[in-house]
């Protein structure tokens, strides 16, 4: 799947889904196997999930196209194409002085920006998928506002469904409760995105599901 190779960066892999849907566990699964998720991450105040393993530049860049809270466009997307391949390059570098092989990159907004990602870096993009009665459940435990939870999640999955098919791009579909349970899932994932893990490095991705 390498979507990198004379470009100066790793190969991407874009992990989308609700607030609240899991989207961490899988991407803190993969930065554990070999993909590196570009830190500093973004702080949360869930003492379970406090860190988000959402790149703070990317979602600052994020932000400054789309409101979180009402998840309704703010500036022009074009933006974010010019620093994207750049900070690609850089983060790559980065990834590949500690041993990693691909990039991994997580936010919800990302599902508006199917396309663009599509030119800047080709991803390989992973759609967590989480019932809306248990994505609610978290975002009421960890006291978040309405847009985390079953209120936001609609708009986010039709937003991304519509993208991937409009683009034309295939995706992986990871359902959370059976990415938690299954471990035949969990390799269906590390083969599909071609991570080749050592033992020590599946063992560290395991206790990352099961603190």
């Amino acid at each position: 799947m390498d979507n990198s190779s004379e470009v100066g960066f790793l190969p991407v892999v874009c992990v989308i889904g609700s607030w609240s849907s899991g989207t961490t566990a899988v991407t803190g699964f993969l930065a554990r196997l070999g993909a590196y998720s570009c830190p500093p991450h973004f702080r949360t105040n869930d003492p379970l999930t406090p860190d988000s393993h959402e790149s703070i530049e990317l979602r600052n860049r994020l932000l400054r196209i789309y409101d979180e809270q009402t998840l309704q466009r703010i500036g022009q997307p074009e933006l974010l194409s010019a620093w994207l391949r750049p900070w690609l390059v850089e983060e790559s570098a980065k990834a590949r002085r500690q041993g990693c092989t691909h990039i991994v990159i997580k936010h919800p907004l990302l599902a508006t920006l199917v396309s663009l990602l599509v030119e800047v870096c080709n991803p390989t993009f992973v759609v967590v998928t989480r019932p809306l009665p248990a994505i609610e459940r978290t975002r009421l435990r960890r006291n978040w506002p309405e847009v985390y939870g079953a209120k936001g999640a609609p708009a986010i999955y039709s937003t991304a469904l519509n993208c991937l098919i409009d683009a034309q791009q295939s995706f992986l579909t990871i359902a959370f409760a059976d990415f938690l349970a299954s471990p035949a899932t969990r390799d269906f994932l590390v083969r599909t995105l071609e991570l080749t893990p050592s033992e020590s490095q599946r063992q560290s991705a395991e206790a990352w599901l099961r603190p």
